[in-house]
């Protein structure tokens, strides 16, 4: 979610507060209100009188898409560090909104490049169904696929909710001969949409016999 919030300095010339994200994911950007109609046709208008006009309200929304063209581009050429540091929040938004397709990119080929930053942490385990999803899909992400099948059985053990109430919730501490039809069905039910996005071709025969 975005809105703005308009500091008056006079009647043309004011500050425009841009925040955006929901509930303690978010980021706040500030820019003068003429520097803004300057580059931008969207904010000429709607920093006018006119975005009080509803006959103008058609025209003002075609200008949206080249605006949030703009926005990306200033994200991934001037705010890339926080896009990484914020890593899973970045990821699970463009996962959700892929229409952003230049941010969509950039995320998505940054991570499958450097897959480790991402599977070597414990935030890969924050990532939700879609996201997980849309990375097993990629034909590009640089890593094993047997350490992906291992990532991905530790992430839908921690996302199953019930095993966690079973208190299962670490693949490399936990014994899984122990594990009841329960736990393993609880499981299967977690990852089922993941299990046909694993290339079981690309893992070693011996691998699969351990």
């Amino acid at each position: 979610m975005a809105k703005m919030d308009l500091r008056t300095y006079s009647d043309s010339n004011f500050v425009v507060k841009i925040i955006v994200g929901n509930g303690r994911d978010i980021k706040e950007f500030k820019a003068h209100s003429t520097t803004l109609r300057s580059r931008s046709l969207y904010f000429q208008r709607a920093l006018s009188e006119r975005w009080n006009n509803k006959e103008h309200a058609a025209s003002d929304e075609l200008e949206i898409f080249k605006l949030t063209e703009c926005i990306q581009d200033h994200l991934t050429k001037k705010h890339s560090s926080w896009l990484f540091f914020n890593f899973v929040v970045s990821l699970d938004f463009v996962c959700h909104h892929n229409h952003f397709r230049k941010l969509y990119d950039f995320v998505l080929n940054f991570t499958c490049r450097n897959p480790y930053l991402l599977f070597n942490s414990i935030d890969l385990l924050l990532l939700d169904k879609v996201t997980m999803i849309c990375l097993l899909e990629r034909d590009d992400l640089e890593f094993e696929e047997r350490d992906i099948w291992d990532y991905l059985i530790k992430w839908g053990i921690t996302n199953s909710k019930k095993l966690l109430d079973q208190n299962i919730s670490n693949w490399f501490d936990e014994d899984i001969t122990n594990w009841s039809d329960d736990q393993f069905s609880a499981l299967k039910e977690t990852i089922s949409q993941c299990i046909p996005l694993i290339r079981y071709c690309h893992i070693p025969k011996s691998y699969i016999d351990e």
